[in-house]
């Protein structure tokens, strides 16, 4: 799959080879993305996309089935009418996203999809469907979100969790 930045120029070959894994796609352009359609049947296939730099990604309208983004460091990305089936969103900076309309959902074997430990301040989250997502004590939502009032439900948490290095990230760093 080729990913391109929003301006169209070049950022990834996911098909070619290569020793280094590619971890800044901010900026790409995955609107529309299915990530089932390279591999139909394949039921255990994971898209990882854990600990890679998202910011101000454009997901609109993508459909995401078991894709892993543990950690990653997706402020200010869109995810407008984007669907998450099963989807591993712990950890995730999701500061400022804009996820109006998109669908957070049970995948096909019942699996919920995973925010424990999100950061989701600032998030538009209008129209926004999270029935049946996982969430814990640590997850941060939007001032006067109600996560149990929209169908999620709260995991017990055993630990402390430990934060992903962005959330410490300073502004002279970026």
């Amino acid at each position: 799959m080729l990913i391109r930045h929003l301006d169209g120029s070049f950022l990834l070959d996911t098909n070619a080879p290569s020793e280094e894994f590619f971890q800044d796609l901010r900026g790409a352009d995955f609107r529309g993305w299915d990530s089932q359609a390279p591999y139909p049947d394949a039921t255990d296939m994971l898209l990882d996309l854990g600990m890679v730099d998202l910011r101000g990604a454009d997901f609109t309208g993508a459909d995401m089935y078991w894709v892993m983004f543990f950690e990653a460091d997706c402020e200010g990305a869109i995810f407008r009418n984007a669907r998450f089936y099963g989807c591993d969103l712990k950890n995730v900076n999701f500061r400022g996203a804009d996820l109006r309309g998109a669908i957070l959902a049970l995948d096909n074997l019942n699996g919920a999809t995973h925010l424990m430990g999100a950061d989701l301040s600032g998030a538009l989250l209008e129209g926004c469907n999270m029935t049946g997502t996982e969430y814990d004590k640590f997850t941060v939502f939007p001032e006067g979100f109600d996560p149990e009032a929209h169908g999620m439900i709260l995991l017990p948490s055993e630990a402390e969790v430990r934060r992903p290095y962005y959330w410490e990230r300073s502004k002279d760093q970026e």
